[in-house]
Parts: C-alpha cells; structure tokens; sequence
C-alpha cells in the first residue's frame, strides 16, 4: 500500500531541470519526483536539531564512503556520528595543545 502524498507544483530554471534530470536513475530514483522527494528528505534530515546549532557537509572519497559502510555494519556507527565525534576529538585536541604551549 502506497502512502497518501500531495501534490505540489514549483517553478525551477532550466539549469536546475537539467541537473535534476541527471539524478533520474541514480539511487533508485525512477523519475523526477523521486529525485525530488529524496533532495527534500536530504535537507530536512541534515537540518540542526536547535536552533543554535549549525551544520557542515564533508566531501569522502570512494575508499573513505567503504570504511564509513564498513564501520557502520561493524558497530552500528553512522557517517554522520563517527564525523562528529572526529570533530569533537581534534577540536578537544587542538585546544589541549594551545593551552599546553602557552
């Protein structure tokens, strides 16, 4: 059984048409409302869960994406968990050896 959705109509350029037809038929995306409606669910998820926090895109390469996937099945770590607590190790760091050089 389907879920129930709505339609909703917008204007886009022809170059976002284009780019938004290039993603047809990757990831499973079988046409453009697919396309759509995973762009849609990519900003909100990736959206600060407070008002005051802020959010960053990291690009990975292909060997990185395969560890990330690796470490995920290992341990149940996300990309998104295992890039934040990287982040929170080296910025803890950094501010261990400034303190410790002054």
């Amino acid at each position: 059984m389907t879920t129930p959705s709505t339609l909703v109509s917008l204007r886009i350029t022809d170059e976002e048409m284009s780019l938004l037809d290039a993603r047809v038929g990757l990831d499973g995306a079988r046409n453009r409302s697919d396309v759509i409606r995973a762009a849609i669910r990519l900003f909100l998820e990736g959206q600060p869960l407070l008002p005051d926090m802020g959010t960053i895109t990291i690009p990975v390469g292909r060997s990185m994406k395969s560890r990330l996937g690796d470490l995920y099945e290992l341990q149940g770590i996300s990309p998104e968990q295992a890039a934040s607590q990287g982040l929170q190790d080296y910025v803890r760091r950094l501010i261990q050896e400034e303190c410790y050089n002054k």
